[in-house]
């Protein structure tokens, strides 16, 4: 897992310092990014700055890391033969339902109050995007999760639903 906790705790992630590897960097450092792919199949890139009223009062830092950072996650992942890229981008609310559903398990997911740089309301739109550029998501998000999380049950190593 590669991180910067710019918008994060790594404590958040201390009940599962065995279940994962820890990479403290930026998505914008080509060669933070490949150490990260080195030896992984498959990379989950989620990482963004994803307010909008911060990336109009910020523009270039949102450029920066939300386009040239994929850019660099994507070349390393390609430099290191990593079959699949899955790149997702949603509430976390939505994505703790979709892995419930998907996991086959129940609970309620534990809301905890916000922390700095949490994003509390997106006004993302993809309605330019798909204007201007021609882009249109291929798979749905529910979709590549239902695919990827038996991919994850076979791949090595200690993750397991």
């Amino acid at each position: 897992m590669l991180d910067d906790f710019s918008t994060g705790r790594k404590e958040n992630l201390s009940h599962r310092t065995d279940r994962l590897d820890l990479i403290e960097g930026d998505i914008r450092d080509a060669a933070t990014c490949r150490r990260a792919c080195e030896g992984v199949t498959l990379v989950f890139h989620q990482a963004a700055l994803g307010s909008v009223p911060r990336s109009m009062k910020e523009p270039a830092t949102t450029i920066s890391v939300n386009v040239a950072g994929t850019a660099d996650v994507f070349a390393a992942a390609r430099d290191a033969g990593v079959s699949r890229i899955v790149y997702a981008s949603s509430s976390v609310g939505e994505l703790a339902r979709l892995a419930q559903v998907l996991l086959g398990v129940s609970g309620q997911p534990e809301q905890q109050a916000a922390r700095p740089g949490d994003v509390l309301h997106s006004l993302a739109d993809l309605t330019q995007s798909e204007k201007r550029l021609g882009y249109k998501p291929r798979i749905p998000l529910e979709e590549g999760l239902r695919l990827s999380v038996p991919f994850n049950e076979k791949a090595p190593g200690p993750w397991k639903p």
